[in-house]
């Protein structure tokens, strides 16, 4: 399964066990209707900015969201985070790099 579909369907699944509509979701989160109907199928593609909007609002953390999704080899993960970083603009380094630091919080990683 592709991550955007994991994703989506986790995203679906939280927001039907909160008992929110996708209009109130998308409302509290400031996107569209439409969109959000999208990236719950798996068809958007989301931005790190509003998929931690929507985790706020679904009171879940990003992680969360993530739990149970099947990686692919730590060389191909390598490669795909390279590739993310580097097309990344300031904004996103920001919050990639808050991520991995509540990653080391949340998992107590410790570093070399």
């Amino acid at each position: 399964m592709e991550l955007k579909d994991f994703l989506g369907a986790k995203i679906r699944s939280r927001r039907k066990e909160k008992g929110l509509s996708q209009a109130k979701l998308a409302e509290i989160v400031d996107i569209s209707a439409k969109y959000l109907g999208e990236v719950e199928r798996g068809e958007g593609n989301i931005t790190v900015f509003k998929l931690e909007r929507i985790a706020e609002a679904l009171d879940v953390r990003l992680g969360k969201l993530l739990d149970n999704y099947e990686l692919p080899s730590p060389g191909i993960m390598r490669s795909e985070l390279a590739n993310t970083i580097r097309a990344a603009d300031d904004a996103s380094i920001v919050m990639l790099y808050k991520m991995s630091k509540a990653v080391k919080i949340t998992y107590k990683v410790d570093e070399d």
